[in-house]
């Protein structure tokens, strides 16, 4: 269940394009002190190259998952925890701690984007998270081609790639969190991520802790097996019982004491999460609760940072992340994605209502 291999070496030539730059309102911070901004390339890739130069220099780790649709997303979510804290696999040479980036790839090559990054980066390690089906060898071969040291950790599935992540992080931690690996709308045109574990996965690597997924009905074998190796002191599902449902809360609480962290919404539910953060937080990051492929690598940034992920609509800041907001009281809100993902108005809404909530 806990398989990690290396890459398979071929001499590629690659070349590399800078992503393009970060959309800033530019009248961000003339009338609050709350900065208000957002971080968007072009597309997906070119976005989570942009977040991953919010992180100091040096890391030395570089998460890679598949960014396509028909991914799901479900490596990156279970991959967010894990770079968000530092833990890396047995593997990887990086006794640092530091937290690493997450960048994304498409199955059959690296975008140039992501090479671009990369190369700014210049990390010793890559951990694939996937397996061959998910993002082919080539991937690999150019990897090492460009001087970089591919790892990979996977399972037999999405449960068993999230699964064998976990089992790399150290004891010590309070809970483990668990959500559902299941698409909100399993099938295209709409684009089937999981918003739940996306935001658990910031939570969670801001405590160090690792993020399991199950299924709506049963938790898949690799979960359990993974719990049971783990032995945590509690285990917190993310998400309402339309998304986990009792009988996996029944099953869980088999292996350990067993919470719940949930809203009416997916929005509230994110919401939830945050909802207890300290004030005065220098960051807080919102995403879309409709469209996720641009928001996939900003869990590892959050949890590095200990900041709040909340979610929005297109054209709407729901009351729920709202309030989270406003109690947080950040220095900096960034919007992840361009205006098609969160509209342009959302800038002057999020300034609007945090320089005239009380106090």
């Amino acid at each position: 269940m806990r398989a990690l291999v290396r890459g398979v070496v071929a001499a590629l030539s690659i070349s590399v394009v800078v992503a393009a730059p970060a959309t800033v309102s530019a009248s961000a911070a003339d009338e609050t002190p709350v900065q208000v901004d957002r971080l968007a390339g072009s597309n997906r890739y070119e976005t989570a190259a942009l977040v991953s130069a919010q992180f100091p220099e040096g890391a030395d780790t570089v998460y890679l998952a598949n960014g396509e649709d028909w991914a799901q997303g479900a490596d990156a979510v279970a991959a967010g925890a894990a770079a968000g804290s530092g833990t890396v696999p047995p593997l990887v040479t990086d006794a640092s701690g530091r937290p690493a980036p997450m960048l994304l790839t498409r199955a059959t090559g690296l975008p140039s984007a992501t090479r671009a990054a990369l190369d700014e980066i210049q990390p010793t390690n890559v951990v694939i998270m996937g397996g061959p089906g998910v993002v082919q060898p080539v991937v690999d071969e150019e990897l090492l081609a460009a001087g970089f040291e591919p790892i990979r950790v996977f399972g037999t599935n999405r449960y068993g790639t999230a699964a064998a992540l976990a089992l790399t992080f150290e004891p010590g931690f309070d809970t483990v969190y668990v959500a559902s690996g299941q698409p909100l709308i399993p099938k295209p045109p709409y684009v089937p991520m999981m918003p739940d574990a996306l935001t658990a996965s910031a939570r969670a690597g801001a405590e160090g802790a690792p993020v399991l997924l199950t299924t709506l009905t049963d938790l898949p074998r690799e979960t359990r097996e993974a719990l049971e190796a783990l032995d945590p002191p509690t285990i917190t599902i993310v998400g309402g019982s339309g998304t986990v449902t009792d009988r996996v809360e029944y099953q869980l609480s088999q292996i350990a004491p067993v919470s719940r962290i949930s809203g009416d919404t997916r929005y509230g539910t994110a919401a939830a999460l945050f909802e207890s953060s300290q004030p005065g937080a220098a960051n807080a990051y919102l995403a879309s609760g409709e469209y996720f492929a641009d928001s996939l690598s900003v869990s590892a940034l959050a949890a590095s940072q200990g900041a709040p992920l909340l979610l929005a609509r297109k054209n709407h800041v729901p009351t729920d992340s709202r309030e989270v907001l406003i109690s947080v009281s950040p220095e900096a809100v960034r919007l992840i994605g361009g205006p098609a993902m969160l509209e342009d108005a959302l800038l002057d809404d999020v300034r609007d209502f945090l320089s005239t909530a009380p106090g």
